[in-house]
């Protein structure tokens, strides 16, 4: 058997502190970097919010799996609890330099609680498309969707829960699914059983969000 020294020993325990110590003092570095935080600031600028406000109420953070639920695995943009006072939403190119999931409604992360946002028209801007990995307007109490939403490229649209206001959705819709493409598959989520009953909607859009559809209900 291998024989260690007194002196041999106690070299090995100090390198070994103060490699523990050394270890425990390097912060990690923020999860959000100051050129994402730059380009957040610009996405609420652009909401029409005051230069002032918490830009901390525009992120969610999504946890690791137990027993990991400390840590920080990515995280996602949402709005502040509004009013009932209808506002636009301004979907620019911003968008997709942030590269993350928009929700719209605020969904609070300790109770679970949904509380809604109140969208009466959505303004897009890009001279091209938006590319989002998903775009979660339920609980918006929408009432239509623009034209300009064929602008818009991303992996999963979510318009469920506005059926007490949804009155149409235009054809464009279906250029979602056309090029350039970003994704392998598009999911739309909506409220399939109000939106069947529509004469607004045509028979091809119809059949064209069956097609593409996340839910069946």
């Amino acid at each position: 058997m291998m024989q260690f020294s007194k002196k041999t020993f106690f070299h090995f325990l100090i390198t070994f502190v103060i490699c523990g110590c050394l270890y425990q003092d390097v912060p990690e570095p923020p999860f959000i970097s100051d050129e994402q935080w730059q380009l957040i600031k610009v996405f609420v600028l652009e909401n029409n919010y005051p230069e002032s406000v918490d830009l901390d109420n525009f992120v969610q953070y999504l946890y690791e799996e137990w027993p990991y639920e400390d840590k920080i695995r990515d995280f996602i943009l949402t709005f502040p609890i509004q009013d009932t006072t209808p506002r636009t939403l301004v979907l620019s190119d911003v968008l997709t330099q942030i590269g993350k999931t928009l929700r719209v409604s605020y969904h609070d992360p300790r109770t679970g609680s949904v509380y809604p946002a109140y969208i009466d028209s959505i303004d897009i801007r890009t001279d091209s498309v938006i590319i989002i990995p998903s775009l979660d307007l339920s609980y918006c109490n929408l009432k239509n969707l623009p034209a300009q939403i064929k602008k818009i490229r991303v992996r999963n649209l979510n318009i469920r829960d506005n059926h007490s206001t949804l009155e149409t959705l235009p054809d464009e819709m279906m250029q979602l699914s056309e090029p350039p493409f970003y994704w392998d598959t598009l999911l739309i989520e909506y409220d399939i059983r109000i939106v069947e009953k529509m004469d607004s909607v045509s028979d091809t859009l119809k059949s064209w969000l069956r097609s593409h559809s996340a839910i069946s209900y």
